[in-house]
């Protein structure tokens, strides 16, 4: 042997990535906690992400819910992101 290690590591022309699709349902506490966080007006989203303690919720969840937030118009962006919550007679209902 020349002094190489017997693992390589090397370049690669393709990311590999997994093309499982992940069904994301956002659970109603987590939603719930992210309108109650923005109750007093419009918030960054570093300080919404604090504010609604989404740091408890899982990788990636905070996102998610936020998009889902955004789908269903609970959420708008109010300028680049900062957010605001949206009146209820306002929002999407569910289903």
């Amino acid at each position: 042997m020349t002094g190489r290690s017997a693992s390589r590591s090397g370049y690669s022309p393709l990311q590999v990535r997994s093309t499982y699709p992940m069904p994301y349902v956002a659970s109603g506490a987590e939603t719930a906690r992210l309108l109650a966080a923005l109750d007093d007006g419009p918030l960054h989203r570093d300080d919404l992400y604090r504010r609604a303690g989404a740091n408890r919720w899982g990788p990636g969840r905070f996102s998610l819910t936020l998009r889902a937030a955004l789908a269903r118009g609970l959420v708008v962006e109010a300028s680049r992101s900062r957010y605001r919550r949206v009146s209820p007679s306002a929002a999407q209902p569910e289903g």
